[in-house]
């Protein structure tokens, strides 16, 4: 992660208004959260992908950056900060680590179950999460509706344009009680996307 890159992205369009809120998120990967969430640009929102480019994509990797970030800029009373990252194999005592960290801080952690793929996937309402549960066919699903996608490169505007509905699909899943992660296939980006589209008045 590149200090100079993120101070450059942190910085106001001349467009955006001078309380545009900005929302700085850790995420996992290199690419499909940063290329989805940056999508959500507006003249009231400025959002800053933090993304792992060092191969430190743990959930503790992802927390230890946005710490970074925080502790070296300043920022308003309306921005935030927000961790994106996937349930994959890390361990209960991992994410409870990195949760009560997250509470400490005010940050807001966002776990997808079991990638970020599966919320892209459930911004269309025949993606079937109980039989469409490895990379593979949710990738396959991904560009068979989009017209082509890999993590490296797509186009999220069709996406954007079903945001809404895929944040009450990812609620409606989300009914096991865990504080952390859902239970069954799903996510809770639909959290920082709620937040965006508030924030925006323009999605919604």
């Amino acid at each position: 992660m590149a200090i100079d890159r993120v101070r450059h992205e942190l910085k106001r369009a001349p467009d955006q208004h001078r309380d545009a809120s900005i929302f700085v998120v850790g995420t996992e990967g290199q690419h499909t959260e940063k290329i989805y969430i940056s999508a959500y640009r507006s003249n009231r929102v400025k959002v800053v992908a933090v993304e792992c480019d060092d191969g430190a994509s743990s959930p503790e990797g992802v927390l230890a950056k946005v710490n970074e970030i925080a502790d070296t800029f300043q920022f308003g009373e309306g921005d935030s900060f927000w961790l994106l990252v996937d349930r994959d194999a890390w361990t209960a005592k991992m994410f409870a680590h990195v949760y009560r960290e997250c509470k400490k801080k005010g940050y807001t952690l966002c776990v997808s179950n079991r990638q970020f793929e599966t919320f892209l996937a459930l911004h269309f309402d025949d993606f079937d999460h109980q039989e469409c549960k490895k990379s593979k066919c949710i990738v396959k699903f991904l560009k068979n509706k989009l017209g082509g996608f890999s993590k490296e490169k797509y186009d999220p505007k069709p996406l954007v344009a079903l945001a809404k509905s895929a944040c009450e699909r990812c609620r409606a899943l989300d009914v096991g009680g865990n504080e952390i992660w859902p239970d069954r296939p799903g996510s809770r980006a639909d959290l920082l996307v709620s937040a965006i589209i508030a924030k925006s008045k323009v999605w919604g």
